[in-house]
């Protein structure tokens, strides 16, 4: 068993999973573990074939990957949950990584975040590059006139 884990909760994207399975299979980090949780996908991630052949090849370079299925979706806070509690009873994995179905991950996106933790920090989290171009321009004045205001609702 590996001391990490890897987290991740899907309904009805396997492509998206496929493509993140793949970058995972590129990580610099190797020693890890991956439970993907299927929340009641019409078509269930274990039958399709690329998945599959993502998984046999993920396990021939030393990952062991689980597939729990949820045949009524129980919607991604549940489902979360679902999957630290399977983790916490069936393994005894020293890290948890939650990554997103629909995420690419860098080549060393685990080895970073495993860095920060080593330094002493309680929680690590990383940030997934966008792929496609910039949609909104991100400018300071546009923030500034709310920046540190808080407002209550009664």
């Amino acid at each position: 068993m590996n001391e990490t884990i890897i987290h991740i909760c899907s309904k009805d994207r396997a492509g998206e999973v496929g493509m993140l399975l793949t970058s995972l299979l590129n990580q610099t980090y190797k020693s890890f573990d991956v439970v993907l949780l299927d929340d009641g996908s019409n078509v269930p991630l274990g039958n399709f074939y690329f998945i599959n052949y993502l998984m046999l090849r993920m396990k021939q370079n030393g990952n062991n990957i689980t597939i729990i299925r949820n045949n009524i979706p129980s919607g991604v806070s549940k489902a979360r949950q679902h999957l630290i509690d399977w983790s916490l009873k069936n393994g005894k994995h020293k890290f948890f990584v939650r990554i997103d179905d629909d995420s690419i991950v860098e080549n060393d996106y685990i080895e970073q975040l495993l860095i920060t933790l080593g330094m002493g920090y309680d929680v690590s989290c990383g940030l997934v590059p966008f792929i496609g171009g910039v949609d909104t321009i991100r400018e300071l004045k546009f923030v500034e006139p709310i920046i540190g205001e808080c407002q209550l609702n009664d």
